[in-house]
């Protein structure tokens, strides 16, 4: 897999990543950037059903992940969350 170009601040945007090139969910990605953390002993997956669990399973498999941007700013964040019809 060819890495992601740089975002305009740095590391790749969510977006420039193709998760179907890996062969898994979003989810799953996720939980693979959260298990490659040195810090990250465990991980919770929120897994319900037996075809999320096998999905975010796959994060075993994905391998090495470019650096990602997933970060929102705070600003960003808190007006997307109170423009939400349940806020």
């Amino acid at each position: 897999m060819e890495a992601p170009q740089a975002g305009p601040s740095g590391p790749p945007r969510r977006n420039d990543l193709d998760f179907a090139e890996h062969g898994v969910t979003e989810d799953a990605i996720a939980l693979a950037a959260a298990l490659a953390q040195p810090w990250a002993s465990v991980v919770l997956s929120g897994a319900i059903t037996r075809a999320q669990l096998d999905a975010n399973l796959a994060a075993l498999t994905v391998g090495q992940l470019p650096a990602l941007d997933l970060a929102a700013s705070p600003r960003a964040y808190w007006a997307a969350r109170a423009a939400r019809p349940w806020h």
